[in-house]
């Protein structure tokens, strides 16, 4: 009775343990995903903006060139 009782803390002393590492693991990969994500936004904000800068230009030369060949 004893042993089983003592068993069973042993098991449930394991399993929380178990339990935290696989939350820190999960968190640190979450923060590293996250990490990621934010990354890649910033990233594609700053090819979204060039691009718009990019058409930008392309409209104003454009319309210099209609504007000069009248």
């Amino acid at each position: 009775m004893i042993a089983e009782r003592v068993g069973n803390i042993i098991e449930r002393e394991w399993a929380e343990i178990e339990m935290r590492n696989y939350r820190e693991h999960i968190e640190v990969m979450l923060r590293d995903r996250t990490a990621a994500l934010v990354a890649f936004e910033e990233r594609l904000d700053r090819e979204t903006r060039d691009r718009i800068k990019a058409e930008q230009a392309l409209q104003k030369a454009r319309n210099e060139d209609v504007i000069a060949s009248k």
